[in-house]
């Protein structure tokens, strides 16, 4: 690269990121984005052509950073390293998500859950089932993942729900899965695994309070 294209390339940088450090992401445009990100992972590059190249392929920033890491292994500019970079900004806003509301009680309803859960399966790629865990006073415990594969499947066993409610002392669970590839409608083995998991829990003193089923973010 020559020292003033060089130099140009440097100046765009400081001038994104400063105008990021001032006021956000407001006003940005998911190519913008995605080059401030790739500063991190590309520090010799025009990360603005790069970023351009990522949303043609895949069409917008949600699906950039969802895509599997090998196709965005297949995008010319791309290599391990900023992949992975990529590839841990969903896990990393769930995980921060989730922190933040670690110690609050869900107040507003089972609206707010939905919204919550809907963040935490952002960039799944696989079928799982979570539980989220309360106290009596419905303050939120935890969130996480008990099983990879369908709710329906053999090795999902409710020991799964078992350890993580007396671990916590929980008085309240949520379950969660996901359709990754479908519509967020039960099946009938959906709504027998429900009644199962739910006569499980009231046979120990806690408390079902709903099933949600996740599909492209509803």
């Amino acid at each position: 690269m020559a020292q003033g294209e060089k130099n140009i390339h440097a100046g765009h940088r400081e001038r994104l990121k400063k105008r990021f450090l001032n006021g956000g992401l407001d006003g940005f445009e998911a190519h913008n984005v995605l080059e401030l990100l790739l500063f991190f992972g590309v520090p010799q590059q025009d990360t603005n052509i790069l970023a351009h190249r990522l949303i043609q392929r895949f069409s917008s920033l949600s699906k950039v950073l969802e895509a599997p890491y090998s196709e965005l292994l297949e995008v010319p500019g791309m290599g391990p390293h900023t992949v992975t970079l990529l590839k841990l900004i969903p896990s990393l806003s769930r995980y921060y998500l989730k922190d933040r509301s670690s110690s609050k009680a869900m107040e507003s309803g089972y609206e707010e859950i939905g919204s919550f859960l809907v963040r935490q399966y952002a960039g799944i790629e696989n079928e799982c089932v979570m539980g989220v865990f309360f106290d009596n006073g419905f303050h939120l415990q935890g969130c996480k993942v008990l099983h990879v594969g369908s709710v329906n499947s053999a090795s999902f066993t409710l020991r799964c729900i078992a350890d993580e409610v007396i671990m916590r002392k929980s008085s309240v669970v949520i379950i969660a899965h996901n359709h990754p590839h479908g519509l967020p409608l039960p099946s009938p083995d959906d709504l027998e695994t429900t009644r199962r998991i739910e006569h499980f829990l009231s046979s120990c003193g806690i408390e079902l309070a709903e099933h949600y089923i996740i599909a492209e973010h509803k």
